[in-house]
């Protein structure tokens, strides 16, 4: 007996039996005491629901009812702490006797972290496949600060991105701050006043611990107690040349710091976040030369036609089309020969299967076409 004892005493996992029909803890071991922060005499004044959250007590009653008799398969719960944290449990249990009673004996492995790390990875694959599958950016870093929100307890999250002309912030995900409170931030960030004015040019973290005092939030101070955020901690995205990108910003209802586990998630979530911004900006980009691209295109004053490798019409704009009197529709039926004066159709083919092997850049060559009508129409041809 003493051998069990020093054993369950010594375990380096919380340890505790409680009496299967009070529920009161009966014992516990050192590594509960250290862990959940109660005195060993405050645990034993206790009784399992104790130490579970308000909205779980549906669960332990639930659990009571399908307990059976023996050896209990092992399973996760929800424990609170003195200090009001909450932490998930593994655990596993078994019934035994203690003075002639029944009790539960009972082994609380702590996998918050694990799980967390599980949960955070998950999300993180899930944003990289939504951004490389072209999703919208506002639903990417929603999702992201969603994730953050699971990871942390008892915090609001956004994110806002920087304008890339103005500079300004501006709201691209806030899944859990009230909509006026957003609204007050980007016509603040807008008028460029106030707290997040600042951190349009801030490339460092920022720690405000009790939004009422400090006066980077003048101008937003009602607005952010009305809505009871109290505490909030900037951290700026920034892309591989450390120019900023927007900031993750996590809100708290106490005024307090962060934690040293939310600094390395959120360290995680803006490197994310990053990628998601930046992908969104080249897309843009993208978006505009082609854009730009095809305005030209359509307007200039010299035909030009998009050709395949193997001869045929891909494109024409409106001045070939001019040109040679067919519509882009007919020209895309058939390819660069069927335009070719007879006479000239060897003329620029050995220059055109030299750049096609790379050898040259680009050629020209005067050449005749025919035109719809049949009357010869002599060009320049340039292919590159």
């Amino acid at each position: 007996r003493s051998r069990y004892r020093e054993l369950f005493d010594r375990n380096p996992m919380a340890m505790w039996t409680y009496d299967c029909d009070t529920l009161a803890f009966t014992s516990v071991n050192e590594a509960a005491v250290q862990h959940y922060g109660y005195s060993r005499e405050e645990f034993l004044g206790m009784t399992l629901r104790d130490i579970r959250p308000a909205d779980q007590q549906a669960k332990l009653d639930e659990y009571l009812r399908r307990r059976r008799p023996g050896y209990a398969p092992v399973h996760e719960i929800v424990h609170r702490k003195k200090d009001g944290s909450t932490m998930i449990g593994e655990i596993t249990a078994h019934d035994v006797r203690s003075h002639g009673r029944p009790v539960r004996l009972v082994l609380a492995n702590d996998v918050t972290e694990r799980n967390r790390a599980s949960t955070l990875l998950e999300g993180q694959k899930n944003v990289l496949e939504a951004i490389t599958a072209g999703a919208p950016v506002e639903e990417s870093l929603a999702t992201l600060a969603r994730l953050a929100e699971a990871s942390a307890v008892g915090v609001n999250c956004s994110i806002l991105i920087s304008d890339p002309q103005s500079h300004v912030l501006e709201h691209a995900a806030a899944p859990s701050l009230p909509p006026g409170f957003v609204a007050a931030v980007d016509a603040s960030a807008a008028a460029g006043s106030g707290f997040f004015a600042t951190l349009s040019s801030c490339c460092d973290a920022l720690v405000v611990s009790d939004i009422a005092a400090d006066a980077r939030w003048e101008g937003l101070h009602e607005v952010a107690t009305d809505h009871g955020l109290q505490a909030c901690w900037s951290t700026p995205i920034l892309d591989a040349d450390g120019d900023i990108l927007g900031v993750f910003v996590m809100f708290y209802g106490e005024p307090r710091k962060p934690r040293a586990v939310e600094g390395e998630l959120v360290e995680t979530l803006t490197r994310t976040a990053a990628i998601a911004i930046s992908k969104d900006r080249e897309t843009r980009k993208l978006e505009e030369s082609q854009e730009k691209f095809r305005a030209t295109f359509e307007t200039a004053a010299l035909g030009i036609l998009h050709v395949a490798p193997d001869g045929k019409f891909m494109r024409a704009n409106s001045s070939i089309t001019r040109i040679c009197g067919y519509t882009e529709a007919e020209l895309r039926s058939f390819d660069a020969d069927r335009l070719s004066h007879p006479d000239d159709l060897e003329k620029g083919q050995k220059e055109r299967a030299l750049m096609l092997a790379g050898e040259i850049p680009s050629y020209s060559v005067e050449k005749r076409y025919v035109h719809k009508d049949g009357r010869a129409v002599c060009l320049l041809r340039t292919e590159e």
